[in-house]
């Protein structure tokens, strides 16, 4: 039995089968917040990536809104399991919402499917 249980423990040991993840832990402004169009805004996002041990990874800041890209902030070289800031600066358009989305880039690739989103509403929109 106890050989059984330490040739499971090695076998655990190596690399990770962990599935690459970007999670966004902090939004300033906060979702929660309203935005009114025109006016020039200042996101940071705080972010932690998992499952990248090994792995030249990347991740960016993009705000859109339905109709457009508004903002982006290229992508910047990401450790796994470590807490990283992107700050962009944007005018909000005439919408409803935007998002705010960080994608992640593995091994240099250029299109993605490892993201993470958070919405704010749009409260009010200025006339022209």
């Amino acid at each position: 039995m106890g050989v059984v249980a330490v040739a499971l423990l090695i076998g655990g040991c190596g690399q990770s089968n962990e599935r690459p993840v970007v999670t966004i832990q902090q939004v300033e402004p906060a979702s929660g917040a309203g935005l009114v169009s025109g006016e020039h805004i200042t996101f940071t996002v705080k972010a932690r990536v998992q499952g990248v041990l090994g792995k030249n990874a990347s991740v960016g800041l993009v705000v859109q809104s339905d109709a457009e890209m508004v903002a982006y902030a290229p992508p910047v070289p990401v450790e796994n399991g470590r807490d990283i800031t992107l700050t962009v600066t944007a005018v909000i358009p005439k919408a409803a919402s935007i998002r705010l989305f960080t994608p992640m880039y593995i091994g240099g690739a250029e299109r993605t499917d490892v993201l993470d989103t958070r919405v704010i509403k749009i409260i009010a929109n200025q006339a022209p």
